[in-house]
């Protein structure tokens, strides 16, 4: 079965876009001492995190869970799922297992 949802390389691309960004706003707050960056951008990484959510039918949100409390898969995530421990440590597994668990067929 198809599903109507973001490419993989678009979602690949906008997980690394979000991940570089978050790395150049923890250089400019280590070398300046100001948090003015990390408290100025959250809602935009959350309202981007949204809407990879919404492309993907993630009801679950899986991707804002993936993104920010696992460091963007770095702090080992995983769920269970029928007994099954499903290890979701890079972005191409996330997008798999959404493809998988997605419930909105193609028209």
């Amino acid at each position: 079965m198809k599903y109507n949802m973001m490419s993989r390389d678009k979602f690949k691309k906008t997980i690394n876009m979000l991940i570089k960004k978050d790395k150049e706003i923890g250089w400019f707050y280590d070398k300046f001492k100001s948090s003015f960056l990390i408290e100025n951008t959250g809602e935009y990484f959350g309202a981007i995190a949204d809407l990879l959510s919404h492309a993907m039918n993630d009801k679950c949100e899986y991707v804002s869970w993936w993104l920010f409390e696992c460091n963007y898969g770095q702090d080992t995530p995983y769920v269970w799922e029928d007994d099954k421990k499903i290890i979701l440590d890079s972005i191409d597994k996330l997008y798999d297992f959404l493809v998988e668990n997605s419930k909105v067929p193609l028209p």
